[in-house]
């Protein structure tokens, strides 16, 4: 974790983020072990992110871009994640309760052992999508 990452996000809006990411092209945003509650970060960019061990709870993540990121281990729930898109994303272990992707997009992005609960898939696009073993996404 990186805490000068942490405070950064805390008081950043979604054009900060874009600026970060101009002026540190080569540089991951460290948040692993985040926790993150009732907060905004609809349309930030966390590309190229490290939130293994984080937690979201009752934030809104809509249309918010996630490309090569680390979920790994993470808890979010209670999550609005509406048009969001998630490209090369992992979620490997973590769990995932009451959200809604509404219309999101994800590709080659990895749910492995991931344990979930209730999520919205409805108009979302699918592409190359690794899941739990025991969950059906066409259900959702």
């Amino acid at each position: 974790m990186n805490k000068n990452h942490i405070e950064f996000i805390l008081k950043s809006d979604f054009k900060d983020i874009e600026n970060w990411h101009e002026q540190n092209q080569y540089e991951e945003l460290d948040l692993s072990g985040a926790f993150f509650s009732g907060k905004d970060f609809s349309k930030f960019d966390f590309s190229r992110s490290i939130l293994d061990h984080s937690t979201f709870i009752d934030c809104n993540l809509d249309e918010t871009v996630f490309n090569s990121v680390k979920f790994r281990n993470t808890t979010l729930e209670n999550v609005s994640a509406k048009k969001a898109i998630f490209n090369r994303t992992n979620f490997f272990n973590s769990n995932l309760k009451n959200i809604d992707f509404y219309g999101s997009k994800f590709y080659r992005c990895v749910f492995t052992d991931a344990k979930i609960e209730n999520i919205s898939l409805k108009s979302t696009a699918l592409y190359k999508v690794s899941w739990p073993s025991t969950f059906n996404h066409l259900a959702n």
